[in-house]
This record gives structure tokens, C-alpha cells and sequence, in this order.
């Protein structure tokens, strides 16, 4: 491809590559759709990325475009380190792409004699290169290459930087993704506050489909109507009540999509009693150890049953939040699902007083509807299981006095 029919094709297909390449954030298979859009545009074989150690040893993770996967494999684990080009590459400043035919020091007729050459790169026809290190940090180096076969030719100097000119959308889709990454990893703790809960839950995938199901939660499940459980998806019928729980989860399930919400409950009608109330939030799991590639966005989906009394330690939710006596056995009605106005008959104040009191609740836990409060709440180290006593909780700096 000459450079004037790459300037033209990167020019018409710049805005395709951007809107995918920031998909990257929030989804990283999407890095497929953007290496191949890259292969296209570039006129070559194939590409891929490569998250290695801080040394550009070792390839933790990788995605590619037009590579089997055996060949795939057998470069990662053994060819990476034998590519005449990859080594010396350690050494040249970061953030640009290099060509092999220009900016390296084996020339092409070594290349041929290589064991990168001969043992792998031959029968794939790869014959040139586009490369560089496209981002850096203390544990990470993560580098782009891009190869074409002996009739595309070699990457010319300006095709190289022209190419390049993307590179600073690629390093900032990366610090994204990365700082995404980052907050999920801290996510994990409600997946262990589930678990200290005495409430059943269970953990949804994308689909509804159940990655956890607690003892508990299964019992209460197949003695609830209309709940189903069918190719280990959870649904509900009517087919009403299915879309508004749906309607539940799609703000957890797609935050790319919808505002991202802290959480949100569903009321589930029974034969007799109070309806059995369901509250979902968001959880990560931290499954994905990829600094830059975060796994999907899960669900945790508390299952609570008014007739069903929850211990609470309101004391403790009280060191916990900072609120007063009054406040804490408030915020622990509104955890169990009582409304201000059965808060009211409960305690004995007025209606005036208990939504004060559920004002100052708010404003001291930082939450805006009683649902956020409620999942605060439940999943806090306050409730326990029942007969128990929650440990103590240390506030403040180590060895502070107060």
C-alpha cells in the first residue's frame, strides 16, 4: 500500500477505530474489533497486543487478530523472547512505533536465518513489522505489533508514524481500562459481606445467569411463585414482573449503558404474608487478574424475607457510620424493609421525626434512597448471623488515641 492511499484510508476509517478502541474500556474483547480494523486500514497480515512484565520477558496476557491459536501459543510461550526485534526494542523510547525494516538492527537477510524465522514466522509468511511500546509502568509493559507478509512489503518511515498518530488514544484506552480495573479489585468486599450475611444471595452473570446461589437463597427460591430457575438462568413469571427485574439489573449489568446506580429492589409477590424483596448491587469479583483488562461487571442479589427477622448490631453500625443510637435503629428498620411510616408505629415518634432522623441517615452514609441505604446496611460487617456477636471494628489511624 503506498503512503498516500494509507493516509487516505486512515483518514475515512479514524473515527471507526476510535469509537472501538474506547469500547476497549468497558469491553475487552473489543480490542479484536480494533486490531483487525487496524490490520485493514494498514494493509497487513495480522497484530496483536501484549501485557508483559515490567522486563518484556514474559507475556501475562495478550489478544491477537490473523494467528491461529496453536501459533499463537507456541510464540508465547517460546517466541516471544526469540524475535530478533522484541529485544532490542527494550531500549528505544516508548510511545511511538518502530519499523523492523528501518529502526532495528538485524537486517532483513539475518532475519531469514533466524530461529523466529525458520521455526515459526515462515509458514505464516511474516516477513516485516510494525512495533513499539506502547504503555509502561512498574510492573507492566504493554507493546503493539502489527506484520505483513513478503508481497505487502515493509512499513515505510511515514507509514510508521502516521500510524503512530494513534497511539495516544491507545495509551489513554489503557490508563482507562486500568483505573476501571482498579476500582473493581477494590469492589471485591461485597462478595465477603455476602457471605458474613445471614440473608441468602445470590451472584448474577450478564445473562442472569447464576455464578453463586447460597443454600439459603436456593430454599427460598423454590418456595417462592413465579420464580424459575431454567439453564441455570434466574427469572420470573408473569412476564411482567420478569421485565421489571430485568429493569433492575440492566443499570448494574451495563454501567457503559445505563446511569450507574448503587442499587435498586424489586418486590416479588406471594401467596400470603409480605412480599419477599429483592435487592441487587454491584459486584466485582476481581476474577480477572489483567491490570488493563477488567472481566465483566457482576451482581449480587440479596433475597430478604420481612417475616424473616435479620440481626442486626446496631450499636455497631452505629461506630460504623457515625450516627446516633436513634439513628442506627432506624437505618436497621430501613435495612429490614419497614417504610417511615411502620418506623413510626414501630418506635413510637412521629412520622416528622423518624424521616429527620432518616435525613441525617443519608447525609451521614452519603446514600440518597432508602434502597442504598438498605444495601449499606446488609452489607456491612452489622449484620450477622444470628446467636452471633459482630467483632469489633477499629476506626482511625493505628495507635491514635480517642
Amino acid at each position: 500500500m503506498k503512503d498516500h492511499e494509507l493516509v487516505g484510508r486512515l483518514e475515512q476509517h479514524r473515527g471507526l477505530l476510535l469509537d472501538q478502541l474506547y469500547q476497549t474500556v468497558l469491553d475487552s474483547s473489543a480490542w479484536d474489533g480494533f486490531l483487525r480494523q487496524l490490520v485493514d486500514v494498514t494493509g497487513s497480515r495480522s497484530a496483536r497486543l501484549l501485557v508483559l512484565d515490567d522486563q518484556a520477558q514474559r507475556v501475562h496476557y495478550s489478544t491477537k487478530v490473523n494467528i491461529d491459536d496453536g501459533d499463537h501459543r507456541a510464540y508465547v510461550d517460546h517466541f516471544v523472547n526469540a524475535c530478533p526485534w522484541r529485544p532490542e526494542l527494550q531500549h528505544k523510547a516508548p510511545e511511538r512505533l518502530y519499523s523492523t525494516a528501518l529502526d532495528f538492527s538485524c537486517p532483513q537477510n539475518e532475519f531469514y536465518r533466524t530461529e523466529f524465522y525458520n521455526d515459526w514466522a515462515r509458514h505464516l509468511d511474516i516477513h516485516h513489522g510494525m512495533l513499539g511500546t506502547v504503555f509502561r509502568d512498574q510492573r507492566y509493559r504493554v507493546q503493539l505489533l502489527v506484520q505483513r507478509t513478503r508481497d505487502q512489503g515493509p512499513f515505510s518511515r511515514f507509514c510508521t508514524e502516521t500510524v503512530g498518530g494513534l497511539l495516544p488514544h491507545v495509551q489513554q484506552a489503557l490508563r482507562l481500562s486500568r483505573g476501571l480495573a482498579d476500582e473493581r479489585r477494590q469492589g471485591r468486599t461485597a462478595l465477603a459481606a455476602a457471605e458474613r450475611s445471614s440473608l441468602p444471595f445470590a451472584v448474577l452473570g450478564g445473562q442472569c445467569d447464576i455464578r453463586y446461589l447460597s443454600a439459603s437463597a436456593q430454599r427460598v427460591l423454590e418456595n417462592l411463585p413465579g420464580a424459575r430457575i431454567r439453564e441455570n438462568r434466574l427469572g420470573f413469571e408473569p412476564p411482567g414482573l420478569q421485565r421489571r427485574f430485568r429493569a433492575m439489573l440492566e443499570p448494574l449489568l451495563c454501567p457503559g449503558v445505563f446511569p450507574q446506580r448503587s442499587g435498586s429492589t424489586l418486590e416479588i409477590p406471594r401467596g400470603h404474608g409480605q412480599p419477599i424483596r429483592l435487592f441487587a448491587t454491584v459486584l466485582e469479583e476481581g476474577v480477572c487478574e489483567c491490570p488493563f483488562w477488567p472481566d465483566a461487571g457482576r451482581v449480587v442479589l440479596y433475597i430478604q424475607d420481612p417475616m424473616e427477622e435479620i440481626d442486626i448490631d446496631q450499636a455497631l453500625l452505629a461506630q460504623l457510620h457515625g450516627l446516633s443510637s436513634a439513628e442506627a435503629r432506624v437505618a436497621a428498620l430501613v435495612a429490614r424493609s419497614y417504610k417511615p411510616g411502620e418506623i413510626s408505629e414501630q418506635i413510637g415518634s412521629s412520622l416528622h421525626t423518624v424521616r429527620t432522623q432518616l435525613k441525617a441517615v443519608f447525609r451521614k452514609t452519603d446514600t440518597h434512597r432508602q434502597s442504598e441505604l438498605a444495601a449499606l446496611v446488609l452489607q456491612s460487617p452489622a449484620v450477622v448471623e444470628r446467636g452471633t456477636q459482630a467483632p469489633p471494628v477499629r476506626l482511625g489511624v493505628e495507635g491514635s488515641q480517642g
